[in-house]
């Protein structure tokens, strides 16, 4: 009886430790519409190392406008076009990229979230490295 007893509270403790990530997933029905710029990544240093927020000093932006995905990193000298975005839910946004030489376009979904603070927050669905990137809203950029 007493193995059984431990071993249940063992389990119970393993369960409630998984389901705390440290990240808040609060989705919300906030405009996504605008430049976003990165400012930190929820990442681990090595694989099957733990998962932490890390400020990020790279120049990465996003543009959502007009059902239009863009990216924009730190060499580039205006925003790549990623692919076309449609809102599936309040969590979940499906990326049509573009029509590449050699296939057909790929469809994909990526969960996003707001924080309290109005970041959002893009799940790459990564298991390692960088898995979720943070931006905060941007005033538009005429000509980039």
């Amino acid at each position: 009886m007493k193995k059984m007893l431990t071993l249940l509270l063992v389990i119970s403790c393993m369960i409630i430790s998984c389901s705390k990530s440290g990240v808040e997933r609060k989705a919300s029905s906030k405009e996504i519409s605008g430049d976003w710029l990165r400012t930190s990544a929820y990442t681990n240093d090595y694989w099957g190392g733990p998962f932490y927020w890390q400020t990020i000093k790279a120049n990465i932006q996003v543009r959502f406008s007009d059902g239009k995905y863009y990216r924009k990193n730190n060499d580039d000298n205006g925003y790549n076009f990623i692919g076309s975005y449609q809102i599936l839910n309040d969590s979940t946004l499906q990326i049509q990229g573009t029509n590449p030489t050699d296939s057909s376009p790929i469809t994909y979904a990526i969960s996003y979230f707001f924080d309290a603070d109005g970041s959002l927050n893009l799940n790459n669905g990564a298991f390692e490295g960088v898995v979720i990137e943070k931006f905060r809203k941007e005033e538009m950029n005429e000509g980039n």
